[in-house]
């Protein structure tokens, strides 16, 4: 029925309201550590910044590229996310009281092993999928025939 699992979880889409609960979380963090986690929309900018390096590497010096990225720095992002994508929207709303309520109870889940160390790549990879498919999917409307000049921007 649900496009994605997680351990076994079946993770509800992505929708434009999990992703405004997912963008409050990330501007609303409180506590220090939240705050040095490196978000998810950089994970493709590493990616490519270690494909560039590796590419200029002797071979025989060459290792995966995942072993270069430090991927706790990523857990409480995608935390966030596969929280989000494994509620219903009404468990959501009532733990979403407020910001901090919210962050507690996601805190507490990745606390309780929700995201075990082994599945630490893929739980990262799949939070960031997730929100990618979403924003792809989103549709732009098409600027109208009417070219007011109210309309025209710059």
């Amino acid at each position: 029925m649900f496009p994605h699992t997680f351990l076994s979880t079946p993770l509800r889409p992505w929708s434009s309201d999990r992703e405004c609960y997912y963008l409050s979380l990330a501007t609303e963090a409180t506590s220090w550590i939240s705050k040095i986690d490196n978000p998810l929309e950089l994970l493709p900018v590493l990616e490519e910044q270690i494909a560039q390096e590796l590419a200029a590497m002797p071979e025989d010096q060459r290792r995966h590229p995942d072993s270069f990225i430090n991927w706790s720095r990523f857990r409480r992002a995608a935390a966030r996310v596969l929280w989000l994508a494994s509620h219903d929207d009404e468990t959501i709303r009532a733990a979403a009281t407020s910001a901090e309520a919210l962050h507690q109870t996601i805190e507490q889940w990745l606390d309780d092993g929700a995201i075990p160390d082994t599945e630490l790549i893929t739980a990262v990879r799949l939070a960031h999928r997730l929100r990618i498919e979403h924003r792809d999917s989103v549709v732009i409307p098409r600027p109208g025939k009417d070219t007011r000049k109210s309309d025209l921007g710059n």
